[in-house]
């Protein structure tokens, strides 16, 4: 349980899982407390401020994003724009970063052939700090079914780790390739039906691939 302060004044009181406060009244900037209460008495050396951003009344932060340049496939521009994202505290600062897949333009679902752009993922901080790019290569085909990704801490470091499905060709946010990059898996529909499939757990903050195994299942 806890109780949430605006100031000094007690604004919600002991909710057993979550709340969501629409205060209209509140002043840009202004702080609010999160006290946990255990037993019926406030554990006040556990407090937690947070500060309404200045642009809160907005609804939004705008966080301003490094574009991926545009490509020719097959003839055809394909440009980039945000699509699946995730949090995490990558760097254990005790804020959330946002972890989010570039879509090209091209992207197909697996019901569909076509060549599709590569696919990739960036981490970015709250204040628009750009720590990495992940490419995840030509044997990683875009679509709303083909890269889900998991933001986690797994080894309990308080850093959270990105996780997901790579191939030959996948380069990691420090620029070292996973597998063999000479690898082109796609037949003459677009689909990548053999070759390596691999599952990488990446570092959070830097990007970098910290271990490569073997895919499962098996194609």
């Amino acid at each position: 349980k806890f109780h949430v302060y605006q100031g000094n004044k007690l604004v919600a009181a002991t909710y057993k899982t979550s709340v969501r406060l629409n205060d209209y009244y509140y002043a840009t900037e202004s702080s609010y407390r999160l006290v946990p209460v255990v037993g019926g008495v406030e554990q006040t050396d556990m407090a937690q401020e947070y500060t309404v951003p200045a642009n809160a009344p907005s609804g939004y932060i705008e966080i301003p994003l490094t574009a991926i340049p545009d490509t020719v496939i097959q003839s055809s521009t394909v440009t980039f724009s945000p699509n699946d994202a995730s949090v995490g505290d990558v760097d254990g600062d005790g804020e959330f970063e946002i972890i989010f897949k570039w879509d090209p333009s091209n992207s197909q679902d697996n019901s569909n052939s076509g060549y599709t752009g590569n696919v990739y993922l960036d981490c970015y901080k709250l204040n628009g700090t750009h720590l990495w790019r992940i490419n995840l290569g030509r044997n990683i085909r875009a679509g709303a079914h083909y890269t889900q990704f998991m933001v986690y801490d797994l080894d309990g470091d308080d850093k959270a780790e990105v996780v997901c499905k790579t191939a030959d060709g996948t380069v990691d946010g420090v620029g070292t390739v996973i597998g063999d990059a000479s690898k082109d898996y796609r037949n003459s529909s677009g689909y990548i039906l053999s070759g390596s499939e691999y599952l990488t757990i990446f570092n959070g903050e830097t990007g970098a691939a910290m271990q490569t195994i073997n895919y499962n299942p098996q194609r």
